[in-house]
């Protein structure tokens, strides 16, 4: 089976560009796709033969497993993402009304607002992370 471009890939490129040493762990990962995270494995390695995402240990945590954008991902996700948003943007005009599309544009940027305002959980207590 060849790898091939996926949700995990979208999700992870998209979430991970506005930091430049953001790491997400392969549980978020699952829970942000609402996948099992032993179905991730195939395609995080996939992304890794690519050199799109570096994999690590997380430290104090032996089986935690961290994915870190590469400079290439980066590189690529900013060259595509102007025609990705237009995309997105036009299927959606395409689909609402006006009136709709401004008020989930509107929604949107709140749910930015506030994801960017507040750390993220800790999966493993329902904590926030803290730095460190």
């Amino acid at each position: 089976m060849p790898c091939s471009n996926s949700k995990l890939a979208r999700a992870g490129m998209i979430r991970g560009t506005d930091q430049p040493e953001s790491t997400l762990r392969m549980t978020q990962i699952a829970e942000l796709l609402g996948r099992p995270k032993t179905r991730l494995t195939y395609q995080v390695a996939c992304l890794q033969h690519a050199d799109l995402v570096a994999r690590d240990s997380v430290c104090g945590d032996r089986r935690g497993v961290a994915l870190t954008l590469t400079d290439k991902a980066r590189r690529l996700l900013a060259q595509h993402f102007p025609i990705l948003t237009e995309t997105v943007n036009q299927v959606l005009a395409d689909a609402l009304g006006p009136m709709q599309f401004e008020a989930l544009t509107n929604l949107l940027a709140q749910a930015s607002n506030a994801a960017t305002a507040t750390p993220a959980p800790d999966s493993r207590t329902g904590g926030s992370k803290t730095a460190g």
